[in-house]
């Protein structure tokens, strides 16, 4: 399991290679399978305080990539262009 729904969120996720399930207990029978390229957790991160959406289960081996809370952040301040 990469994330769990209801959980405090600390980095964002991209996934490298693989493919990975998405449950969502307040939905019954709703599963959603997502691929390389994919991204998920950034909800917990765009608003402080916020808890996973969603769990998010390997369903093959996987490489995925993350951002920290702070480096999210980062990524996400207004740049002077």
């Amino acid at each position: 399991m990469l994330i769990k729904e209801g959980a405090p969120g600390d980095r964002f996720f991209v996934l490298g290679a693989g493919k990975v399930t998405v449950t969502k207990s307040s939905v019954k029978d709703f599963a959603a399978e997502m691929g390389a390229g994919a991204f998920f957790g950034e909800l917990a991160l765009l608003n402080e305080g916020d808890r996973r959406a969603a769990t998010v289960t390997a369903k093959t081996d996987v490489t995925a990539y993350y951002l920290t809370r702070a480096a999210f952040a980062q990524v996400l301040k207004p740049q002077d262009l």
